[in-house]
């Protein structure tokens, strides 16, 4: 018996049983991580217990929230639902490939992107390109556009891929061409742009990234986001740390970098730039011409 097949039916009482009383009513809700306010709505779109999110478009399904909320796998999601509906009629779970996994298999290397070149930038080594990758949004595909991907990675092992959609050279003309494809838990990770060096950066963004690269000619390192970047751990060999913050008017990106600085405090050397004016290092690069 496939999971989807034992599950099928079953994933309202789960949800109830390992999310929430009310997180399976259909409903509005605060994210289950606690994440955003009142992003999450389980769908449960052909009986797999799927969901949107911050972290979901609807093409998440039951086992992908059961592993982001308990931050857990695969095997020990499966684990958790057998306590809750009882177990298959097969002891062992199998584990289908996601689609970034598939993807991971598909894409290439490029020497040069007319995406990156108008922001004034180059191809990082550590990026990957793929010429159909599906958009999705309120649980419908939309189609599928050329894209940038950018490896997600924590201790060296791959969980999935940040999706910058194109088109002509340009983001892709739809409402989020930024997008990343659902996967476990985060925490730590980050995209790993060039070989780290005993001397590493860290920015936000991947444009972000590959400018602070270009003015210091260090490693830079990717983190996504501010949330990323306060949990974000150098891989081991690396002594100092170059926290590459954005100049944020509301100061997120400041209290960010000092978050990580703090964390890393007595591990690690460490140092924090930000640009003089509000902005990130692509807008200093490019305001260099």
């Amino acid at each position: 018996m496939k999971a989807s097949e034992w599950t099928a039916g079953r994933w309202p009482e789960i949800v109830e049983a390992l999310v929430g009383a009310d997180y399976a009513d259909g409903k509005h809700h605060a994210c289950p991580k606690g994440d955003g306010k009142d992003c999450f709505r389980f769908s449960d779109v052909n009986d797999k217990g799927n969901f949107f999110c911050r972290c979901s478009d609807g093409s998440s399904d039951g086992f992908d929230l059961i592993q982001c909320v308990h931050n857990t796998d695969f095997a020990g999601a499966a684990k958790m639902v057998e306590e809750v509906i009882g177990p298959r009629d097969r002891g062992k779970i199998e584990r289908t490939e996601t689609y970034a996994e598939r993807l991971f298999s598909e894409a290439v290397t490029a020497p040069r992107s007319r995406y990156l070149e108008s922001r004034g930038l180059i191809v990082a080594p550590g990026l990957r390109w793929h010429p159909e990758v599906e958009y999705w949004t309120d649980g419908q595909r939309v189609g599928t556009y050329p894209a940038m991907l950018a490896p997600v990675t924590r201790n060296g092992k791959f969980l999935t891929f940040h999706v910058t959609y194109l088109q002509d050279g340009h983001k892709a003309p739809v409402e989020t061409p930024r997008k990343l494809l659902p996967g476990p838990s985060l925490k730590g990770a980050s995209v790993e742009l060039y070989p780290a060096d005993t001397t590493l950066g860290v920015a936000e963004g991947i444009e972000t990234a590959i400018a602070a690269h270009l003015l210091s000619d260090l490693p830079v390192w990717a983190a996504l986001n501010t949330s990323l970047l306060k949990s974000w751990q150098p891989p081991e060999g690396v002594e100092r740390v170059i926290i590459f913050g954005d100049h944020d008017a509301n100061c997120a990106g400041q209290a960010a970098a000092y978050h990580l600085a703090h964390r890393l405090h007595g591990s690690h050397e460490i140092e924090i730039r930000f640009p003089d004016q509000v902005g990130d290092w692509n807008d200093v690069l490019r305001g260099k011409g």
